[in-house]
């Protein structure tokens, strides 16, 4: 069921589908709207953390550098 660490279970899935389909950027995006519709997404337990969004990316500023070099 978890081919790699970074992949969460199934019930994780379920909760961060939910979270999508109640998250205001991303509730009417055609495959979250799909998702949700189905019945074990909205019986899915809250994820239980709250996510910030500090800037527009996650990606670590030396990497960020390469990356803008090109």
């Amino acid at each position: 069921h978890k081919p790699f660490e970074c992949v969460g279970s199934i019930a994780e899935c379920r909760a961060a589908m939910k979270f999508l389909a109640n998250d205001s950027q991303w509730r009417d995006k055609k495959i979250v709207r799909a998702l949700a519709a189905y019945a074990q997404i909205g019986q899915a337990p809250e994820l239980g953390l709250q996510l910030r969004h500090v800037s527009e990316h996650n990606i670590p500023p030396a990497i960020l550098e390469k990356l803008n070099a090109f």
